[in-house]
């Protein structure tokens, strides 16, 4: 017997409300942020609404943030147990990463974050099939390069810790 949530497995929730509200939030973050039309929070509203309304218009828009929004969901998910465990491994309250760290993960995070987008738009639209990316991708091929990058990784914070050691010395 299939399990009953109700609301939250009303396709309308799911397919209409969550992505109106995903995009009426970030659209409103980004202009109360970026200031582009001055100060007016109303003006600011009135186009998030609109465009909100747009993105739940159109299907292919709406896929694409079904797909995309779980992956980002994972992702904030592990990036917070990540600071959590750094947070209770570091002795002192503040913390300083060295601008080599910063870059490399600022680099990192949005190589992931382009691949997400491709995936999920990709997948949606249905151009990603044609391309017969499992061909490419096999799991061996995608295991060699997640260890790569683990390698790369733990290289970079030893020596940017090796480096920030000599500096307070």
């Amino acid at each position: 017997m299939p399990l009953d949530i109700g609301l939250l497995g009303n396709a309308f929730f799911t397919n209409v409300i969550l992505p109106f509200i995903l995009v009426f939030t970030v659209v409103f973050a980004i202009l109360e942020k970026t200031e582009i039309l001055g100060k007016k929070k109303d003006i600011h509203a009135v186009i998030s609404f609109v465009i909100s309304l747009i993105a739940i218009g159109v299907p292919t828009a709406v896929g694409i943030l079904q797909k995309f929004i779980p992956i980002i969901a994972v992702i904030i998910i592990i990036l917070f147990a990540w600071l959590l465990v750094f947070g209770f491994a570091n002795k002192t309250a503040e913390v300083k990463f060295s601008e080599g760290l910063r870059r490399f993960f600022l680099i990192a995070l949005g190589v992931v974050l382009l691949a997400v987008i491709v995936w999920a738009i990709g997948s949606t639209t249905g151009w990603l099939d044609q391309l017969n990316i499992n061909s490419v991708l096999s799991a061996q091929v995608t295991q060699m390069v997640l260890f790569a990058g683990a390698v790369i990784a733990v290289i970079a914070i030893a020596i940017s810790s090796s480096d920030h050691e000599k500096e307070h010395k």
